[in-house]
């Protein structure tokens, strides 16, 4: 009955996330009850002494690498002698992922599993999925405990902690990154402003006018305020937060909303954006496009990025790919909270990157002590994130290095996808890593001087549709059908497009949905002390 439970909730969840795309942290009504207190659910006095031999199953998302097996056994040893077990390490592969990652635990069969804000992990968590970690952490692995602390706050999901955060700051502003060589070669401008940015497109248009200069596919749709890849450009002009169902929110004042799709502001943006699709910077066939849009840059078929494929994280992996390409090119970043005032400054949720226990484990305290393990023992730490030295890399004057005589292809920089078990303090760095690092730290001291240091609030909210899904889902089909178009700028009349967007969401249940999520963010502002 539990299974058939179970697998019933992440079946409605798995539907409903197909409407709000891999990006959104809203909740979906819960199916099922809370599981009844057991022995599981306690921390118990454990004696490391005295371990039973176990074995275990990991899951991480992606691919698996090059070299896995030999990187997990090495790993089990270290396991053996010191805990007495082994773990499996499974990937779900990038291909159906959401739905390998929802069979993994219907299955009942994984122990430790990664999840993150950008993964559903409060829908997961809601759903009953994961194991509640509030006596467990502290009491089995407190050294974890001590170092993850300070960020546990964030990780609640209805007042409980369901995930342990990567121990590594990570910063994911709105950015974009673009080809620096280009610019550079026709004296264009530095893109960090709307204008400068159209200057810089029609400056490499004009030399180059067979070249393609942006190919991105709309996101899925869902309620942010911005509903395509396209329109995301708009970071460089609204300091935004909470936005969903045409209403956004400033980090410095975020309980007052803004009407974005009622005012003259979306209608002028709405006219910028086909102006840039007549002026061909896209194709007008984007909407049924297939071109995958990460790292179009390095790949040559885009002259910027941006939006969520555009942040300093995506920008670093791809100078390490242009890098191990060994080609000439030289990308340039713009971060907007860096280059733009008025435009905040602040981390990414420490659920960025996470790892959780499944509810369903068959030995939650050897799960939770093989997660300490690997997140605060060096020797664990490196080998499961970047392999076996000497073989698969070396440490050459303090600086990772990916060995030319390792196997072909070789497990590389992280190759497990391993994000959710960092710890900074443990962590190596090659070059990108290190580029990486240099950006952290010139945004530190920016997000200090914000209202809300260092906290990102927007990402701390979980948003729980269960008294007007229904509503919901006709306000984002309306998105996608009358939206989307309107955002990628291929309608021929925007004032009338907008009008008619308008008509059909305001039928579709608009004022309703607004009305409950203003309510829950309006609480979830007052609970946290954001005034």
């Amino acid at each position: 009955m539990k299974k058939k439970a179970l697998a019933l909730s992440l079946a409605l969840l798995m539907l409903l996330t197909a409407f709000a795309g891999c990006a959104s942290n809203n909740a979906p009504p819960p199916v099922s009850s809370p599981p009844p207190s057991s022995s599981t659910n306690q921390a118990p006095e454990v004696n490391r002494d005295e371990l039973e031999y176990v074995e275990l199953n990991f899951l991480f998302v992606g691919d698996a690498p090059p070299d896995a097996q030999m990187v997990e056994d090495a790993v089990n040893e270290l396991l053996l002698e010191k805990l007495n077990c082994k773990i499996t390490i499974r990937n779900t592969t990038w291909t159906d992922w959401v739905q390998k990652y929802e069979q993994e635990l219907v299955a009942e069969t994984v122990d430790l599993i990664q999840t993150a804000t950008w993964m559903n992990y409060a829908q997961y968590a809601s759903q009953f999925a994961f194991l509640e970690l509030d006596e467990l952490l502290p009491t089995v692995a407190p050294d974890l405990y001590a170092a993850a602390e300070p960020l546990l706050s964030q990780m609640r999901v209805g007042g409980k902690i369901y995930a342990v955060p990567t121990l590594w700051k990570e910063y994911v502003p709105s950015s974009c990154y673009y080809r620096e060589d280009l610019r550079k070669k026709y004296d264009l401008p530095y893109p960090d402003s709307l204008e400068n940015f159209e200057a810089y497109l029609l400056g490499i248009q004009a030399n180059e006018p067979e070249r393609t200069l942006l190919r991105m596919i709309p996101a899925n749709p869902g309620v942010a305020t911005f509903s395509t890849r396209y329109s995301a450009i708009f970071d460089m002009k609204y300091d935004k937060i909470g936005a969903r169902y045409g209403l956004y929110y400033k980090h410095t004042d975020p309980t007052v909303s803004i009407d974005y799709w009622y005012s003259q502001d979306f209608i002028d943006d709405c006219k910028l954006l086909k102006k840039w699709c007549d002026n061909k910077f896209w194709s007008k066939s984007t909407l049924s496009d297939n071109v995958p849009t990460a790292y179009t840059v390095e790949n040559d078929l885009a002259v910027a990025i941006f939006g969520g494929d555009g942040n300093p994280y995506h920008y670093t992996q791809a100078v390490r790919n242009v890098l191990a390409a060994g080609s000439d090119m030289e990308l340039g970043i713009v971060i907007f909270g860096e280059s733009i005032e008025g435009i905040s400054m602040y981390p990414a949720h420490p659920g960025q990157n996470a790892t959780a226990i499944a509810r369903t484990t068959k030995d939650p305290e050897r799960a939770m002590m093989v997660l300490e393990y690997l997140m605060m023992d060096e020797e664990a730490h490196h080998l499961i994130h970047y392999g076996i030295k000497g073989y698969h890399y070396d440490v050459i004057d303090g600086v990772y290095t990916l060995l030319s005589d390792a196997s072909v292809p070789p497990f590389k920089y992280e190759g497990f996808q391993s994000w959710g078990i960092r710890n900074t303090d443990l962590m190596l760095r090659d070059e990108t890593a290190l580029l990486m690092q240099s950006i952290i730290e010139r945004l530190e001291p920016l997000a200090a001087k914000q209202k809300y240091p260092f906290v990102n609030i927007d990402s701390g909210f979980f948003e729980d549709f269960t008294d007007y899904a229904a509503e919901r889902t006709a306000v984002m089909n309306v998105v996608a059908e009358y939206l989307m178009p309107l955002q990628s700028g291929v309608v021929d009349d925007v004032d009338a497009a907008v009008a008619e967007f308008l008509k059909k969401v305001e039928a579709a249940g608009l004022q309703t949905v607004r009305d409950a999520f203003m309510k829950q963010w309006d609480d979830y502002c007052k609970e946290y002390g954001y005034e």
